[in-house]
C-alpha cells in the first residue's frame, strides 16, 4: 500500500511539473510560475534588455535565493562565461547604489568575494543618472554576481523572466 501511495504521488507530481512546464514557450525554463529564458552570444547589458523586450519578457530581477539557485542550475552546464541580470550601479541625487528597474527590493544578495566595490570618479550633478555598472552571474566564481562594465560582451549571455 505505501508503496503504491508512494509511486502515485510521483506521478501526480511528474504531471504537475509537466503541466507547469507546459505554460512556458519551447526553450524556456518553469519555476514557481514563471517562464525563463537563457539566450545571446557576445551580448551587452543593452542588448541583453533588448531582446529579452523582443521576447515579452524582461531581464530578470532576481526576488529570492530560491530563484538565484534555480537561475544558477540552468547556467551551470552553459558554455558563457556570464549572464546579465536586472542589477545595475546607478548615481542618483548624489549617492551611489545598487538597483533594479522593477523596483523590486533587494533582500540579499550572491556577490562572489563581496566583489561590491566599484571605484568611480564622475562629477557630482544633482539628479545626474547614468549606469556605471551591471551585475552579472559569473562561471569564474560558480555563477556567484560580479560587478561588469555594462558595455562588456565578451562571453555574455542574459537571463529573461516572463510570468
Amino acid at each position: 500500500m505505501a508503496r503504491s501511495l508512494s509511486h502515485f504521488l510521483m506521478v501526480i507530481t511528474f504531471l504537475t511539473v509537466t503541466a507547469d512546464q507546459s505554460k512556458c514557450r519551447n526553450g524556456w525554463n518553469f519555476f514557481r510560475g514563471f517562464c525563463y529564458y537563457v539566450g545571446g552570444d557576445d551580448s551587452t547589458f543593452s542588448d541583453a534588455e533588448s531582446s529579452c523586450r523582443r521576447l515579452d519578457s524582461r531581464l530578470v530581477t532576481l526576488t529570492s535565493p530560491g530563484e538565484n539557485a534555480f537561475i544558477k542550475s540552468i547556467l551551470k552546464d552553459d558554455d558563457a562565461t556570464g549572464a546579465w541580470f536586472d542589477f545595475i550601479f546607478i548615481q542618483r541625487d548624489l549617492r551611489f547604489r545598487w538597483d533594479n528597474s522593477w523596483g523590486a527590493s533587494i533582500s540579499f544578495t550572491d556577490w562572489a568575494n563581496n566583489e561590491t566595490e566599484i571605484n568611480i570618479d564622475l562629477p557630482q550633478y544633482p539628479g545626474f543618472i547614468m549606469k556605471l555598472q551591471c551585475a552579472s552571474f559569473s562561471k569564474q566564481h560558480d555563477w556567484a554576481w560580479e560587478p561588469k562594465a555594462c558595455d562588456d560582451s565578451v562571453g555574455m549571455k542574459y537571463v529573461c523572466k516572463r510570468g
